[in-house]
């Protein structure tokens, strides 16, 4: 594995750490899953799976807010996730 460089806002970093930490991980950790998930997507695997499953999956410590009455959120997931 090599090293690289991050450069991020003040805000940015430092909610990164504290993610990070309040999860038992480090940054690194949680840069690569997202990466990784990323590269799955373009790969095509979320064809297979649900978009919203597969991310719960890679991070299940994401939070989803139920919206549903709000006609923006209705719009959003018609549009990306359903």
């Amino acid at each position: 594995m090599q090293s690289m460089n991050l450069s991020l806002r003040d805000d940015i970093k430092e909610y990164a750490r504290h993610y990070a930490k309040s999860h038992g991980t480090n940054v690194s950790a949680v840069v690569e899953k997202i990466f990784s998930y990323l590269r799955d997507f373009e790969e095509g695997e979320t064809k297979v799976k649900n978009r919203l499953d597969l991310l719960r999956e890679r991070l299940p410590e994401i939070e989803l807010v139920d919206d549903s009455d709000d006609p923006k959120y209705r719009y959003l997931k018609e549009k990306y996730i359903d």
